[in-house]
């Protein structure tokens, strides 16, 4: 008699330990399945939709400063579309277009600096440095800045 309760008690056990399993594992397949969907819905929307301003700016030679803002040259759309219809086409177009992309995208204050310039000793050409676009040049005071281009606070 003994022995059969003793039978009784880990068939019992291991019909609560198995359910328990079985429920844990339809519990968490529901949440990873919402995880997972919450991780698709958002690479499937990448920041597209972030709207950038970029400014020409003057490099300080040797240094990676920015000595003068000289010119607003619009959205990035706008850049691009102007560089598109240029009468020759810049040597670094699709390059300067993923790296200004990607700077307006980690951008806080959604302003792009970049400057003109020879690179290499390639043709004159636009420089986009991120290193140069993480800093906010317009807010800087000793970066010469025209009048209509300083922020209004």
């Amino acid at each position: 008699m003994d022995i059969s309760v003793f039978k009784l008690i880990a068939l019992g056990g291991s019909a609560i330990i198995g359910g328990g399993t079985i429920a844990s594992q339809a519990f968490f397949d529901d949440e990873k399945e919402q995880i997972q969907t919450q991780i698709q819905e958002s690479v499937e929307t990448p920041n597209e939709g972030v709207t950038c301003t970029i400014y020409k700016g003057e490099k300080e030679p040797h240094i990676r400063k920015l000595r003068k803002i000289t010119d607003k040259l619009g959205s990035k759309e706008d850049f691009f579309k102007a560089r598109e219809q240029d009468e020759k086409r810049i040597w670094n177009f699709d390059s300067l277009k993923r790296e200004i992309e990607t700077g307006c995208q980690r951008s806080r204050t959604h302003r792009i600096y970049i400057w003109y310039g020879p690179v290499y000793g390639k043709p004159d050409t636009w420089i986009f440095g991120s290193d140069i676009s993480n800093i906010d040049w317009l807010k800087k005071s000793d970066v010469e800045i025209p009048e209509e281009l300083k922020l209004k606070e």
